[in-house]
């Protein structure tokens, strides 16, 4: 296939002020980009899987400039960009407490509107959550590409209800994999599943000095439908 690059872009950095979920019962709080990274990081991944090359506009921890974001993902000629966000409205559990996921593009950019409606096709697919839309917004991260370019807000920080997907990883690993989907959509490549290792467990139930003994106890559990052997050891 033709070789894409897709720069991946974690929103705003690891102790960016207010970028943050008001406290949790533990007093604990998730910073946004505690979420954004890990969902990158794992897009990452599949995509790598599915044969794309990536460029991480932000690497490190640090809140890089939008600028300097941008212009790495221009001057290396990246292919699309998507930017992944949590959401917040007031920074309170005491608010209003919107929740849903909603996909913004580049007004007038035609590419931009149609990578976004086929990688909210997707977000909506999994997890029920409220459909936010797909929206076009002036937004520095899909106004200043060259590329198509899309930027995911995946939930509410600040609702009581959403915060608990936000923190779950496997809420963050559907993410990933959706938006994943959506890329390989959009650029018709087949979405590579994860290849997994078959995996044998052996359960011992018991050791028996007396063969027949062991002999009675495989039949009772052969009755029950388990696989059973016996397994001579001697001193």
């Amino acid at each position: 296939m033709a070789k894409y690059l897709i720069a991946l872009d974690d929103g705003h950095g690891m102790e960016t002020a207010g970028k943050r979920s008001p406290k949790l019962s533990d007093g604990t709080v998730m910073r946004e980009n505690e979420f954004n990274k890990t969902v990158i990081s794992k897009l990452d991944i599949i995509l790598k899987r599915c044969g794309f090359d990536t460029l991480l506009t932000a690497p490190t921890d640090a809140d890089t400039p939008l600028s300097q974001r941008t212009a790495l993902a221009n001057s290396k000629k990246a292919t699309i960009l998507i930017s992944v966000h949590a959401n917040a409205l007031d920074g309170s559990f005491d608010g209003s407490n919107p929740r849903g996921v909603e996909t913004y593009y580049y007004p007038g950019s035609a590419k931009g509107k149609k990578l976004a409606e086929t990688v909210h096709k997707y977000l909506i697919q999994g997890t029920k959550q409220i459909d936010r839309g797909v929206k076009a917004q002036n937004l520095h991260m899909i106004r200043e590409t060259d590329m198509p370019a899309i930027l995911v807000e995946a939930g509410f920080m600040d609702s009581p209800e959403e915060i608990k997907l936000l923190l779950n990883d496997d809420f963050r690993n559907e993410v990933a994999e959706e938006i994943a989907k959506g890329i390989c959509e959009y650029l018709d490549v087949k979405y590579a599943q994860e290849e997994k290792e078959d995996v044998i467990y052996r359960l011992q139930v018991g050791a028996y000095s007396n063969r027949d003994n062991a002999v009675a106890a495989r039949t009772r559990l052969k009755s029950l439908g388990y696989d059973a052997i016996i397994v001579t050891d001697k001193k």
